[in-house]
């Protein structure tokens, strides 16, 4: 396998981006810009790339800052990292605003997508995309590029966010849907390997301090604790189940895989 050679977009619309040319299949990834939705995108196209037989190509489309990020690790062949410019806060500092952060990044990025994507040699044949982005999809109706929306995040709260009209209809309707709310409440309610720190009633935004941590850490650091005893037990049938569930899904992944390449091969 080779390293793929990253770099930036030329700063002119008359200049392009050039791929392989017998490319069959020119794939333009784009991934919602943090951490938790590259890597997945990236694992992804990798999957793509290696079992393409070298018949298409990923575009893997990031911000300047974000190719400084990963830039230099190893990716297979039939992988090429390109950028545009930073139009997003840094992702050192976009904690501290978040709200503007998710706003730039619905109202910002399409402007300096779509100018890439004139300048790429081949013309994408396949937009593949954050489910989170999705100003993407009117760019791919604009241009009649197929368009395919990638979830990065679990199965499951996929499903809640799918089916939140049924929360409401019998009166569970959740208020906070974030994926961190409902993997906390599986760790520590449903599968019983974990647990929440404790806050003040009526006081749901305290920051939890350091001394709690540390309480909570030495207990779970006592092996003579039965309820940690009890916890590591059940950590271990847990982590048996997740791998009879990996190498079951892996085979299914495999085939989705193959069958996806299948399909956008058409194109």
């Amino acid at each position: 396998m080779s390293q793929m050679i990253a770099g930036k977009l030329p700063t002119t619309d008359m200049d392009s981006v050039k791929s392989q040319p017998t490319t069959a299949c020119h794939v333009v990834a784009i991934p919602y810009p943090g951490r938790g939705h590259i890597n997945p995108m990236m694992n992804l196209c990798k999957s793509l790339a290696s079992k393409s037989n070298s018949s298409i190509l990923v575009t893997f489309v990031v911000t300047e800052e974000w190719l400084g990020f990963i830039g230099s690790e190893s990716k297979p062949h039939g992988i090429c990292l390109v950028s545009i410019p930073n139009v997003l806060p840094s992702e050192l500092t976009r904690g501290s605003d978040m709200e503007g952060f998710l706003e730039a990044v619905h109202t910002k990025m399409e402007a300096p997508f779509e100018r890439l994507l004139d300048r790429l040699e081949p013309l994408a044949t396949l937009i593949l995309a954050d489910s989170f982005l999705s100003w993407v999809v009117a760019v791919g109706n604009r241009r009649n590029i197929p368009l395919a929306s990638f979830w990065p995040m679990s199965a499951s709260f996929f499903s809640v966010l799918q089916h939140h009209y049924l929360f409401e209809q019998h009166g569970h309707f959740l208020v906070d849907l974030s994926d961190q709310i409902f993997n906390s409440k599986l760790v520590v309610e449903d599968w019983k390997i974990g647990w929440r720190m404790k806050r003040i009633k009526g006081d749901e935004d305290n920051v939890v301090n350091r001394n709690e941590i540390k309480e909570l850490v030495r207990k779970f650091m006592d092996i003579d604790d039965m309820e940690v005893k009890e916890m590591k037990r059940r950590v271990k049938q847990f982590q048996e189940k997740l791998r009879n569930a990996i190498h079951y899904t892996h085979e299914l992944f495999e085939n989705d895989i193959y069958s996806f390449l299948e399909k956008i091969s058409q194109y």
